[in-house]
């Protein structure tokens, strides 16, 4: 247990790694949210984060875990229903850009033990993945990916808050109001037996529901109108206008066994899209290119390359 007199705290964090300490002391010292994974101080420039296996299954949180030593994956906050860069899950994404240090402790009530100053991935900070909540419901959950501090590595239909007055007449482009895709989809189509993992394309169906709908919410949140295709568009995933200027997106779901296909065949129809459309392309993907050189692919050919952790103060 680390035993310190009160006069040897200060705002900065100087427990030793491995070092235990009561959670109820640690927020007296440092402020933070007193219950819950993830606790900011408005008091100290500190985020700190709580990870427990059998709390994480309690509350309905996908297992946070370690994918090698200098990588460590953490689930948002938020026990029911989607989870979204708000609230909690804010101050963890921005904490880097607020001063603020990420603090990793195993346990979340009690005693407490310090795994150690941690921080955000620089070149893919979280994405967003298929979970379950506490009643086995499908839902979008965030992944916190963080490495210890100092390393540097290579729903349903929903319309609300849309107003169809808002929409904006368009010279090339007709739309319609946004239709939320579903996130719990799933393939009825018949399947050639052993030609398909049907968990595997569930999964790909989900994920791109996902990206599609954090897009369209990005685009809502600056005040813009995300627009679906109308009988007379072509079959493009999202659109909206912001100015003068018309944007129309593909989304694609990628993992790295199937990334090359996918960036390739995103680009071809984004490009086709925003030709039909006289628009900008937007190709839209739920993680970011293991390769850097899709952004500059992407970008000779006038098309920009975005994922979730990109639209983070864009």
């Amino acid at each position: 247990m680390v035993s310190q007199s009160p006069r040897a705290w200060t705002s900065a964090v100087n427990l030793p790694r491995g070092s235990q300490i009561a959670r109820k002391q640690l927020h007296n010292r440092w402020g933070g949210v007193r219950q819950g994974g993830i606790a900011p101080s408005t008091d100290t420039p500190n985020v700190f984060l709580f990870t427990d296996e059998k709390a994480s299954s309690a509350h309905g949180y996908r297992q946070d875990r370690w994918v090698d030593s200098q990588l460590f994956e953490y689930c948002g906050e938020g026990q029911t229903g989607d989870q979204s860069i708000v609230r909690y899950n804010k101050s963890v994404a921005t904490a880097a850009g607020d001063g603020k240090e990420i603090h990793l402790f195993s346990g979340w009530r009690g005693i407490v033990t310090y795994v150690g100053p941690i921080e955000l991935d620089e070149r893919e900070p979280f994405y967003f993945d298929v979970g379950r909540d506490v009643k086995g419901n499908d839902r979008r959950v965030v992944v916190f990916r963080l490495r210890p501090s100092g390393f540097r590595g290579p729903g349903g239909p929903r319309e609300e808050g849309l107003d169809r007055e808002q929409l904006i007449d368009m010279t090339s482009l007709e739309g319609s109001v946004y239709r939320y895709a579903n996130e719990s989809a799933t393939t009825n189509r018949e399947r050639v037996p052993f030609s398909v993992d049907p968990d595997l394309q569930d999964r790909s169906l989900r994920a791109h529901a996902i990206a599609q709908n954090v897009l369209a919410e990005w685009v809502a949140d600056k005040s813009l109108v995300p627009l679906s295709p109308s009988l007379d568009d072509p079959p493009y995933d999202l659109a909206w206008r912001d100015g003068d200027s018309t944007y129309v997106a593909e989304v694609k779901s990628i993992v790295p066994e199937n990334e090359v296909r996918q960036l390739r065949l995103g680009l071809g129809q984004v490009l086709d899209y925003a030709h039909q459309l006289d628009a900008r392309g937007v190709l839209f993907v739920d993680r970011r290119p293991l390769s850097d050189r899709w952004s500059d692919i992407a970008a000779a050919a006038g098309v920009e390359l975005l994922w979730p952790a990109s639209l983070v103060g864009k």
